[in-house]
């Protein structure tokens, strides 16, 4: 499969970049800065695009590129990468948001499980309400699992639980 471009997602800035300059000659240095590429990449995008050789350098009309950049913008193969880059972005995003909660532990102090009717201290089932009373937010954890197997355990008493508390606070 072949290498991806890794600049063709900022073309709109590369756009937005090019149109204010006042020069009309790019030399590789300048499209170094601008696509964000080793000088090596600045004179393969030069030479592709139809740099002119002046003196031993490498030039390329801006008005050129802009042209040649804003019809590339349009391009199917363009605008599918832009959504991939976006995608890929977006993924990376989520799971950075997600990273944190994943490492945390919640270390299993028993196989406890609770009796519905009997909850300990610091668990509370009122009248539409659940109050669960913790030190740290770990101990909340083990506290919210637990209530968790328990529940599974006995489905039918919390159900009961639920509903009577549930009317009596009607």
């Amino acid at each position: 499969m072949p290498r991806k471009i890794e600049w063709i997602h900022r073309l709109p800035e590369i756009v937005s970049l090019l149109k204010p300059l006042e020069t009309e000659l790019l030399d590789r240095s300048a499209m170094e800065v601008l696509f964000r590429v080793s000088s090596r990449q600045a004179t393969r995008i030069m030479r592709k695009l139809g740099a002119q050789s002046f003196g031993g350098a490498l030039l390329l009309e801006r008005t050129k590129l802009l042209a040649q950049v804003e019809q590339l913008q349009g391009s199917p193969t363009v605008v599918f990468e832009q959504r991939r880059h976006a995608r890929l972005a977006e993924q990376l995003r989520e799971a950075q948001r997600t990273a944190r909660s994943r490492q945390i532990e919640i270390p299993v102090i028993s196989q406890e499980v609770w009796k519905i009717d009997a909850l300990p201290a610091g668990v509370r089932l009122g009248p539409g309400e659940l109050t669960v009373c913790f030190a740290s937010p770990v101990e909340l954890l083990e506290r919210l699992m637990l209530l968790a197997n328990s529940i599974a355990e006995d489905w039918a008493a919390f159900e009961g639980q639920a509903r009577s508390t549930a009317q009596k606070g009607l």
